[in-house]
């Protein structure tokens, strides 16, 4: 009998310790959600970042709608589906006011992420297509904070419990045995989070391997960059489009992006070692990235025009690798600074994007002095 990949894969971390097989579970789920966003992970696993289901309601009326990836990956759901499935968490009360001045209440579910692959990743995913199937289609209750799964279908997400009806829908959300569906995407990168969110606060927390830590950091470096590369590039193809005529001249326009890039990406990844394979987890997300930009919607011959001068651009900066080393981890004094503007350790995204907006304006100061 021929072994699926998952199943050698089970097998190797069963003959493991935990700490060997966190470390190696960290790296492989590392290389499965490292999209610079949600949908960057959906696009390097060619999943669809929505599905359209099918049903016959009980009056007879036929639906038919599309189901957004996207949605199953917002935070309030994750901390609501942890909370449906036992996790600890707390509720939380805010007040302020809206644009025209009214006060309004909002009350939320902070729960206490799971920060461990080992013995924890595959029974999680199973609960969480459990939640997004059976649970989250139902009325939510706003007051108590749970689902009415005995009750009647929220109109707005009923569409979800159809996901499973066709197997094309089963896979897009469970995956395979040989290939993770949404659902592993949404819980993989969360875990993800929740370990990056524990080791910028700590010294030797989050991460058996801390070196997943700094490959992250230069992966969320690029993330918040991504609108000023954006622009940069567009800058230099409308400045110089007509040198797409020619070879030469699209050569040329390869290097002059390339060129610009590079200021860019080495403010981002700077310094010592880290072994090539890696180190080329952070060449895929860099590439990724660049062949989005320069890509983004062109499409017929263009396109084919375009995915030649992203390749040139990409094989450009990547001549010689880019190496990672203890500066990309923020300073304790740059997480103290942060967390002096009362954004609290629990609020996952908003201590990320802070970390790292601060830690470009350190390095631009710097450069400046």
């Amino acid at each position: 009998m021929v072994l699926s990949i998952k199943e050698i894969r089970r097998q190797k971390r069963e003959a493991m310790s935990l700490e060997d097989k966190e470390i190696m579970l960290e790296w492989q789920w590392l290389a499965l959600t490292y999209g610079t966003s949600f949908t960057g992970c959906l696009r390097l696993k060619k999943l669809d970042t929505s599905f359209v289901v099918k049903w016959t309601d009980d009056n007879g009326n036929e639906h038919e709608e599309s189901v957004d990836a996207d949605q199953l990956y917002n935070e309030d759901v994750y901390n609501k589906f942890l909370a449906w499935d036992g996790a600890s968490h707390e509720i939380i009360k805010t007040e302020k006011p809206d644009k025209k001045g009214k006060i309004r209440k909002t009350t939320k579910i902070q729960a206490v992420w799971p920060i461990t692959f080992a013995d924890t990743v595959d029974k999680l995913i199973g609960r969480f297509v459990e939640f997004a199937t059976e649970v989250y289609p139902y009325k939510y209750d706003s007051e108590n904070l749970k689902y009415l799964v005995d009750g009647k279908y929220d109109s707005g997400r009923e569409k979800y419990a159809h996901i499973k009806d066709t197997q094309e829908g089963e896979k897009w959300l469970e995956g395979t045995v040989d290939a993770e569906g949404v659902a592993a995407i949404v819980v993989g990168r969360r875990i993800m989070e929740g370990k990056y969110a524990v080791w910028l606060i700590s010294e030797d927390d989050g991460f058996a391997d801390p070196n997943v830590g700094l490959t992250i950091s230069h992966n969320y470096g690029m993330n918040y960059r991504r609108q000023e590369i954006a622009r940069l590039i567009y800058g230099i193809i409308e400045a110089s489009s007509g040198l797409l005529s020619t070879a030469e001249g699209e050569m040329q326009l390869a290097q002059d992006i390339t060129d610009a890039l590079s200021e860019q990406l080495c403010e981002i990844v700077n310094g010592l070692d880290i072994d090539e394979d890696k180190n080329a987890i952070f060449r895929d997300g860099a590439e990724n990235l660049i062949k989005d930009v320069i890509l983004k919607k062109i499409t017929g011959a263009r396109r084919k025009e375009r995915e030649q001068l992203a390749q040139m651009v990409v094989n450009g900066l990547f001549e010689e690798w880019y190496q990672i080393d203890e500066k990309a981890k923020p300073s304790p004094e740059l997480i103290e600074k942060v967390l002096a503007q009362k954004i609290g350790s629990g609020d996952r995204f908003k201590l990320i994007k802070a970390v790292h907006d601060e830690k470009t304006q350190e390095a631009r100061r710097e450069k400046l002095a």
